[in-house]
Protein backbone atom coordinates (compact mmCIF):
# COMPACT_ATOMS: atom_id res chain seq x y z
CA UNK A 1 0.00 0.00 0.00
CA UNK A 2 1.34 3.61 -0.83
CA UNK A 3 1.35 5.98 1.37
CA UNK A 4 1.58 9.78 -0.56
CA UNK A 5 2.04 12.71 1.41
CA UNK A 6 -0.11 15.23 -0.07
CA UNK A 7 0.22 19.68 0.50
CA UNK A 8 -2.84 19.94 3.56
CA UNK A 9 -0.97 16.86 5.48
CA UNK A 10 2.67 17.97 5.02
CA UNK A 11 1.00 21.67 6.47
CA UNK A 12 -0.51 19.75 9.80
CA UNK A 13 2.65 17.37 9.94
CA UNK A 14 3.68 18.68 14.16
CA UNK A 15 6.67 20.41 15.05
CA UNK A 16 8.67 18.88 17.80
CA UNK A 17 9.58 20.27 21.13
CA UNK A 18 13.39 19.95 19.99
CA UNK A 19 15.67 18.51 17.12
CA UNK A 20 13.49 17.44 13.80
CA UNK A 21 11.36 14.57 13.12
CA UNK A 22 11.32 12.75 9.50
CA UNK A 23 8.25 11.49 7.92
CA UNK A 24 8.55 8.94 5.27
CA UNK A 25 6.72 9.20 1.73
CA UNK A 26 6.19 5.84 1.75
CA UNK A 27 5.49 6.22 -2.40
CA UNK A 28 9.87 6.63 -2.79
CA UNK A 29 11.54 4.36 -0.70
CA UNK A 30 14.64 7.08 0.56
CA UNK A 31 12.40 10.32 0.34
CA UNK A 32 11.36 11.87 3.48
CA UNK A 33 9.69 15.18 4.76
CA UNK A 34 12.13 16.65 7.95
CA UNK A 35 10.27 18.77 10.58
CA UNK A 36 12.34 20.86 12.63
CA UNK A 37 11.53 22.64 15.69
CA UNK A 38 11.71 25.49 14.82
CA UNK A 39 9.48 24.95 12.34
CA UNK A 40 11.40 24.51 8.86
CA UNK A 41 10.38 21.60 6.74
CA UNK A 42 12.62 20.08 4.27
CA UNK A 43 12.85 17.11 2.02
CA UNK A 44 15.66 14.72 2.67
CA UNK A 45 16.79 11.69 0.60
CA UNK A 46 18.24 8.98 2.64
CA UNK A 47 20.64 6.37 0.99
CA UNK A 48 22.93 3.64 1.06
CA UNK A 49 26.29 3.61 -0.92
CA UNK A 50 29.45 1.74 -0.31
CA UNK A 51 28.16 0.56 3.10
CA UNK A 52 27.76 4.08 4.20
CA UNK A 53 24.22 5.94 5.51
CA UNK A 54 24.16 9.12 3.48
CA UNK A 55 21.61 11.92 3.22
CA UNK A 56 20.80 14.76 0.46
CA UNK A 57 18.85 17.44 1.48
CA UNK A 58 16.65 18.50 -1.50
CA UNK A 59 15.17 21.98 -0.26
CA UNK A 60 12.28 23.24 1.80
CA UNK A 61 8.65 22.41 1.49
Amino acid sequence: MTNKLTIGQIKRLPTPLSGYVEHSANSIPGLRIRCTSRGVKSWVFRYKSAGKNNVITLGRG
